[in-house]
């Protein structure tokens, strides 16, 4: 879907999915690896600010910035992996590092931006739907659900455009539309199923199986965890496989 030849690219659900996996089996514990990171990172962070009765104070506010920060610096590794496997190029530390570290302000600066746009729409939806649905929660959270989804299909591609093509924030959230508006429907439809299938798999797990952890990792399932790092690791990959 890259910009030089989108106008001959009608990429498929199937192609996609069939390419991204191609993509991620080529470095599985790599991709998996930052995924891991990240969650264990954003649970721990989150976990001893409330267990230190940070929450909703100033300091936890500052927490979360962290936990920002340190989401976007784990998946812009696991997206940049994923363009060098994608390139056939050697992944190592030291060629990560560079261009992640040099783009931080403007994928943090691109975060903030789509946090308030997602932050303004759940308002105004929550005003709205809210007043429609009160006697009935589970609509309301399903068509936010759906909106949320719905705007952040045209922003897939946002992340390589400010790592690759060293775009700002700005100018990579619009060329992300720009790329992924002809093949909304087919992107949707992704983000959908893998959102749904990671809902619909670890809630029956956690469910039906035993292995939660206690403490700071009380929010971790020993098969749950892993299984959410899949999903997570394979979907930024995906979001590559859609960028080119």
């Amino acid at each position: 879907m890259n910009g030089n030849n989108d106008q001959n690219l009608k990429p498929t659900v199937g192609s996609i999915v069939a390419h991204s996996w191609w993509l991620f089996i080529t470095r599985p514990l790599l991709f998996l690896a930052w995924a891991c990171a990240a969650g264990l990172l954003n649970q721990l962070l989150r976990s001893l600010a409330i267990s230190f009765g940070f929450a909703f104070s100033p300091v936890y506010l500052l927490n979360t910035l962290l936990i920002s920060i340190v989401i976007d610096v784990l998946l812009a590794f696991l997206v940049y992996s994923a363009h060098n496997a994608m390139k056939n190029e050697k992944n190592t530390l030291d060629t990560l590092a560079a261009p992640v570290f040099r783009r931080l302000g403007p994928l943090l600066l691109m975060d903030l931006i789509t946090g308030l746009v997602f932050t303004i729409c759940n308002l105004l939806m929550s005003k709205l739907l809210f007043t429609l649905l009160a006697s009935n929660i589970w609509p309301f959270l399903t068509i936010n659900a759906l909106v949320n989804a719905a705007i952040g299909t045209y922003w897939v591609a946002a992340i390589p455009l400010c790592l690759i093509e060293n775009r700002g924030p700005i100018d990579s959230l619009i060329g992300s539309v720009r790329l992924v508006k002809k093949h909304w429907l087919t992107v949707f439809t992704l983000v959908v199923a893998v959102s749904l299938i990671r809902a619909t798999v670890l809630f029956f797990i956690e469910s039906h199986f035993p292995g939660g952890f206690g403490g700071l990792l009380s929010g971790f399932h020993l098969i749950g965890f892993p299984l959410s790092a899949f999903l997570l690791s394979f979907k930024y990959v995906m979001f590559i496989v859609i960028y080119y």
